[in-house]
Parts: C-alpha cells; sequence; structure tokens
C-alpha cells in the first residue's frame, strides 16, 4: 500500500485485517493521488484536507515526496478538520490521532512516508 496521511475506512480496514503492513514507497508519484488528501463532508459541501506537497514532481518515487508541515499548513488542516467534524461521535480520538500525526513534524517540511509513519504510531 501506499502512503496515505488521512484516515479512510479501507485504509484502517487494511491495516486491522493484515499481519504485515507494507508501504510501496518506491514507485513513481502520481498526480492527484490521495497520499497527502482527503475528501471530507461533516455538516457541509464535501471539501479537501490536503497537506500540500513542496516541489512534487512525477519523476520523484513517492519516497522522496515532502509535505508542507509549517506551523500555518499544519494549523490550517486541524482547523478545516475541527470545522467539519466537532460534533461527530469519535472527533476526540480522530482529532487526536491527526495532532499526533502533525506534531511530530517539527521541520517546514517533512518526508510523505515519515509523516505517514507518525500516523500509523498515533493510531
Amino acid at each position: 500500500m501506499q502512503p496515505n496521511m488521512f484516515m479512510w475506512p479501507g485504509l484502517l480496514k487494511s491495516l486491522l485485517d493484515s499481519d504485515i503492513h507494507i508501504i510501496l514507497d518506491h514507485t513513481l508519484a502520481s498526480k492527484n493521488s490521495r497520499y497527502n488528501r482527503n475528501m471530507i463532508r461533516g455538516s457541509e459541501d464535501a471539501t479537501w484536507l490536503t497537506i500540500p506537497y513542496l516541489n512534487f514532481s512525477r519523476n520523484k518515487s513517492i519516497s522522496q515526496l515532502a509535505l508542507n508541515t509549517s506551523c500555518k499548513s499544519k494549523q490550517k488542516i486541524l482547523n478545516k478538520f475541527q470545522n467539519r467534524y466537532s460534533r461527530s461521535k469519535y472527533f476526540d480520538h480522530s482529532f487526536a490521532v491527526l495532532k499526533n500525526s502533525l506534531q511530530s513534524a517539527i521541520n517546514e517540511s517533512t518526508l510523505l512516508v515519515d509523516a505517514y509513519e507518525s500516523f500509523l504510531v498515533s493510531l
């Protein structure tokens, strides 16, 4: 499986059902992938929850992709998630996973695979 930054049912089911989780990070990156984004809905129209790439190129492997993990970018993601889901049944747990995943990124840029690893640890 390619690394994904945000929870979605298929990813969580795959993690729960597997004995071993292999991250396929040596394939070439694809434009408009869901490695760094996910469609969210909440009580409003659907929108994208996205961590922007830094210097994206289709000629890079997934292992070389860097995310913009500046304080501004992380806060924007947390605010959007909170605005959409704060009244949801499992918001506190989901928000904690997302927040912990993002807080582990202490630099302005973080490799996607490192951010994904933080996400898995936060689960």
